[in-house]
Order: C-alpha cells, then sequence, then structure tokens
C-alpha cells in the first residue's frame, strides 16, 4: 500500500492483521486479532503504508492470557488523556489541554489559555460527557490529588512552554462542578500534588523548590524546606509512616519532608546513584516503594534509559533501599500501577530518551511480584505509550492505558488530533488473575456488604458473598484512588489489612483521609470488584472546596456470580500475608473484622 485510505476493518476468525499507520510521520503498527474493530489510530480513514494478513491460530489468544492477560481492542476517546484521575464514583476523568487541535502558535498566545477539555467516562454505561474546566486556566500538566472529601485538587497548569501558573482549582464530583480555589504562592507546572494525614494537600515542583500546603482556605508556605531536588518535574512524593512527606525521587537524593510550621528538611542518603526521570514509582505496601526506569534526560541517548528497579523501605529509622531484578526492557515515560492483586504493572514507554520515537515504543507489559522480587513478561499493547499517556487502576481490577503525544513535532506540523504522534485513544488490560488455567473469566470473589466510610480508632465488619473457586480469603487490602500523568500516580498506595482479629494496622500516616478501594484476594490470587470506602475525616474543614454533600457517595456496581448471588458461602478467612503488629503505627489505628457467614 502507499498511504491508501482505510474507514475501518473487522477482523474475522482465523486471521490477523498488522496495519502500519504514516510510518514517515512517525506513525506506528498494531496487531489486530479475531473479534478486534476498526483502526486503533488517531482519526477516521487513517492512511496505510502497510497492511499484512495473516492466518490465526484459534484459541491461541485464551492459551496465553491466563499467564500473560490481555488488551482490549483500541477505543477511541473523546480527547488525548494526557492526565487521568478515579473519581469516588468509579467514573474515570481525563483531560488534555485547551483543545487536541492546538498548534504551537495557540501555545504561545496567552488569551487562549483560558480552559481545558475534560472527559468523564462511566465504565457501567460506557458514556461519556464533557466536564470542562472553564474558571481561566490551562491545566495541563498540572499536579493533582483527592483532597478527604473525595474532591479533585489540582494545582498548577500551564500558561506557555516553561510558563507555570498560580491558579488552583477543586472539581467536586457529586455536583460535576469546578471551583477555583486561592492562587498557589508560586507559579506551578509539572508539579505534584500529596494528600497528607492531616487531610491538607501538599504542592510542590518545577519552577519553584518551595513547599506550600492548602489548608482548606489557602495556601502556606514551608519557608524552612527548601530543595532543588523540589524544584524538577513530577516529584515522588508519599506520606510516610513516620507521618512526615517521603521524596523518592525522580533524584536520586532521599529526605523527609515535615510540614509543620514552616517545614524542615531531613536528608537521609541516596536511594541508587541514578537519576530517573520519566521513570515511575509505586507505594506497594505500607512504607515499601518500588521505583523502575527513567533516564539522565540526555536527549537522544538510548542508553540512558534504564532497565533498573530499587526498592525503598521507610519502615525503620532510617530507609533501606535494597536493588530488585531489572525490568526486562529499558523505560522511560511508562507507568507502574499497583493491580488489584497487589502485584505492580509496567506498561508503556520508550528505550529513547526522546518524548516520541516510533521506533522505540516498548509494547510489552511487565508484572513485578513483590514476593519473589522479580518480573515477567505479559501481553502487549497495540499501540505505543509513550509521553503525555497514562495508566490507572479501575474498581473492576482491569487497568485502562491511554494518551500519548500532544508534544514533539509542533514546529514541523500542527498538534491535531489525527497527527500519527497523538493518541486520542485507550486500551484496557485483563491481568492474567482475571482468568482461570484455560483462559476462561475467572470466578471471582465477591464483597457483598461494607460499610461507606470508616473511622480510625475502631474496627468493621466486611461481608464475603462467593469465593469464587476457593475456600478462603488469603488478603484484604485498600488501594487508594489513583491520579496520574506523566508516569506518577500522585496517589496509588496499598493499605494491607489484617482480618477475623484487630490490630495495629491502619492509621492516617499510611492511609491518608480519602477514598480508597477495598479489595478481597482469594488464595487463587483472584481479586473481588472493588467496593468504594470513605477512610477517616480531614482534621481540616473543606467547605471552601465543596458544597456539602447531599447525599451519600455512591458505590461502584460490583460484580456477582450467578450461581452465588444470592447467599453467603461458608469459608473460614486467613490472616492477610502483611503482618505489621510488630510496627508501631502511634494513634489513629483502624481494626477490620471479616465476617462470613452460611
Amino acid at each position: 500500500m502507499d498511504n491508501d485510505t482505510i474507514s475501518s476493518l473487522q477482523v474475522a476468525a482465523g486471521y490477523q492483521i498488522k496495519a502500519c499507520e504514516n510510518l514517515n510521520l512517525g506513525g506506528n503498527c498494531v496487531t489486530y486479532i479475531p473479534g478486534d474493530y476498526g483502526w486503533g489510530g488517531d482519526a477516521a480513514n487513517d492512511k496505510f503504508s502497510s497492511v499484512q494478513i495473516t492466518t490465526y491460530a484459534s484459541g491461541s489468544g485464551s492459551a496465553n492470557r491466563a499467564n500473560q492477560g490481555e488488551w482490549s481492542a483500541v477505543v477511541p476517546w473523546p480527547l488525548i488523556p494526557i492526565q487521568a484521575a478515579l473519581n469516588p464514583d468509579g467514573q474515570l476523568m481525563t483531560w488534555s489541554s485547551v483543545t487536541d487541535d492546538r498548534a504551537e502558535a495557540w501555545y504561545a498566545d496567552v488569551s487562549k489559555q483560558i480552559q481545558t477539555r475534560v472527559d468523564l467516562w462511566n465504565p457501567a454505561s460506557n458514556l461519556h460527557r464533557w466536564i470542562d474546566e472553564k474558571l481561566g486556566n490551562d491545566i495541563f500538566c498540572s499536579g493533582f490529588t483527592h483532597a478527604a472529601d473525595g474532591s479533585l485538587i489540582v494545582v498548577g497548569g500551564s500558561i506557555r512552554e516553561g510558563e507555570g501558573i498560580q491558579a488552583s482549582f477543586a472539581y467536586n464530583f457529586v455536583t460535576s462542578a469546578w471551583k477555583k480555589l486561592a492562587n498557589l504562592t508560586q507559579k506551578r507546572w509539572y508539579s505534584s500534588a500529596t494528600a497528607l494525614a492531616s487531610g491538607e494537600v501538599l504542592a510542590l515542583g518545577t519552577f519553584s523548590d518551595l513547599p506550600e500546603v492548602f489548608n482548606g482556605t489557602g495556601w502556606r508556605q514551608l519557608t524552612n524546606a527548601r530543595n532543588g531536588n523540589y524544584n524538577t518535574f513530577f516529584p515522588w512524593t508519599q506520606s510516610a509512616p513516620n507521618g512526615k512527606v517521603f521524596y523518592a525521587g525522580p533524584n536520586s537524593q532521599l529526605s523527609y519532608l515535615d510540614t509543620a510550621g514552616a517545614g524542615n528538611i531531613t536528608v537521609t542518603g541516596q536511594r541508587d546513584g541514578i537519576d530517573r526521570y520519566y521513570g515511575s514509582y509505586a507505594t506497594y505496601d505500607t512504607g515499601k516503594i518500588l521505583t523502575a526506569g527513567g533516564s539522565n534526560l540526555v536527549p537522544g541517548s538510548n542508553q540512558n534509559a534504564s532497565t533498573t528497579a530499587s526498592v525503598i523501605n521507610l519502615n525503620g529509622p532510617v530507609p533501606q533501599v535494597s536493588s530488585t531484578e531489572s525490568m526486562k526492557n529499558k523505560r522511560t515515560y511508562h507507568t507502574l500501577t499497583i493491580l488489584s492483586d497487589g502485584q505492580v504493572l509496567a506498561t508503556g514507554g520508550t528505550t529513547s530518551t526522546a518524548a516520541y520515537d516510533a521506533n522505540a515504543g516498548v509494547y510489552a507489559a511487565e508484572l513485578w511480584n513483590p514476593g519473589s522480587q522479580k518480573w515477567s513478561t505479559l501481553a502487549s499493547q497495540k499501540v505505543t505509550r509513550q509521553y503525555h499517556s497514562f495508566a490507572l487502576l479501575l474498581p473492576d481490577g482491569r487497568v485502562a492505558s491511554g494518551g500519548g503525544g500532544y508534544c514533539c513535532d509542533s514546529k514541523a506540523a500542527p498538534l491535531r488530533a489525527n497527527n500519527p504522534i497523538n493518541k486520542p485513544n485507550v486500551e484496557f488490560f485483563s491481568p492474567p488473575y482475571l482468568f482461570d488455567a484455560q483462559g476462561n473469566p475467572a470466578r471471582r470473589p465477591a464483597i457483598n456488604s461494607a460499610p461507606e466510610q470508616i473511622s480510625y480508632n475502631q474496627g468493621f465488619n466486611v461481608a464475603l458473598g462467593s469465593l469464587g473457586d476457593s475456600a478462603q480469603i488469603s488478603k484484604l487490602h485498600l488501594i487508594r484512588l489513583g491520579s496520574v500523568t506523566h508516569g506518577v500516580n500522585m496517589e496509588q498506595r496499598l493499605t494491607p489489612l489484617r482480618f477475623n482479629q484487630s490490630g495495629n494496622t491502619l492509621n492516617a500516616n499510611i492511609t491518608p483521609p480519602g477514598y480508597y478501594m477495598l479489595i478481597a484476594v482469594n488464595d487463587k490470587g483472584v481479586p473481588s470488584v472493588a467496593r468504594m470506602i470513605k477512610v477517616g475525616q480531614a482534621s481540616w474543614t473543606a467547605r471552601s472546596i465543596r458544597e456539602k454533600l447531599q447525599s451519600d457517595e455512591a458505590s461502584i456496581p460490583h460484580e456477582h456470580d450467578g450461581a452465588d448471588a444470592d447467599h453467603d458461602h461458608a469459608a473460614q478467612a486467613q490472616t492477610a500475608d502483611h503482618d505489621h503488629a510488630d510496627q508501631d503505627h502511634g494513634a489513629g489505628e483502624l481494626a477490620v473484622k471479616h465476617t462470613h457467614n452460611e
């Protein structure tokens, strides 16, 4: 073919199609298997430089997905999803910038930076609707995290290349309304937002080494906590077990930030001596952080995209760093995602340090097992996900992975949605735990009931229905809702829960107040569909960022196996794998009781 136009394609049984799109413009090739529909490119009537049709062994996908998982067909999206956040009602927010059609001239024109295109997708109905932010600023490349009441706090954004803004915003998931908050004290772009144990929100990052904290009414500067490492792209910061904020990267120098008063910094040493710019991290257990990939940002130097990974353990007087097995692939611009079973998924990225390289995309997903600390290779995506892409865990246990582009070629061609560098589409990954040994959908445990809200210093009951093809539940844990962009998920953290007994398993330092997904995992490693649960209360009043909620927060729809939906099965749950009884987590503890009635 010679850039012939194809408006759509359907893959019949017995065949697979490899189609290459606009390779001369930096496009990419994707492979479709039976059951896939349409072209996963960036617009209808795409031009192809080649299409190859070959035979496809019936059933080969089913045979592999029990071990490698499975990617969906490529789903068109209303915009290029650069930023993504999961709301407490289970809906997925994604946004890009002023428009997907913004060219360089627009980016340099301050008068155009007055809104942001924001999409809200409902997984239950598969419907999209626009919830644009129209308050006078562009929140492109901003930092964001959920407040204790479920509002999404957004800090900074862009006004032109290399210049941030001082604005901050809140999105109310109940009213679908945006509100402008007090201005930041610093201009911020490529910043991070971190939920604190107090319910406050920390902002730090690019163009300022001065952290500041939002207390519900305004921003308080931490004037004694300046640090050059904080003046970097999307700092890796999380609330730590000791009540401080831990800086894990991307620079190698590690530190604790005390947000009390004017702030204070304690440098704790080096992580691994590697700069991991555009790498990724995940707080996969209490006080334990996995970091992987990244580069030192030398343009075009492939050798600087790293395969290495390190684990940081904060459960002692001094952080301890240990190396873990390297990834199978070099990666920058990738994303680490904590899965429903507690393992960590690496998706997307490139082996090059260029923001977009058509020849360097990493399509294969990888899975890191916290127990063995080994990586394994999983199924490959159809579309390359590089700079400006995202990946995020959904309540049903799948991972949404999408976006990429909106960069790189602004002087050569307009930044249009139909430019092959741009990816206004999403793929959904079903991890191996969603399939049985034969590749059929796994029978899953079900959470029949759980409280909508829990407080510290008290236990709560969780009633289970079906346990799937299992006799017991081996793990029960909380995973905080995701807020991710540029490979950095500013919220995701897993908190293991002990059950069938009371114990010091949870406090505000390791589980800051806000919304979490409650997940039960059976002894075959199959997780339940998550139930949304609100943890704790902020110690400050959030009147300035939301209207009073008029109804209880909605829980997401959850699965019932048909044979077991109407009654509970008797089974003795065992203590979760993670036991932190030997750790002193201080006040504000939460105990969990597991009930499973005949």
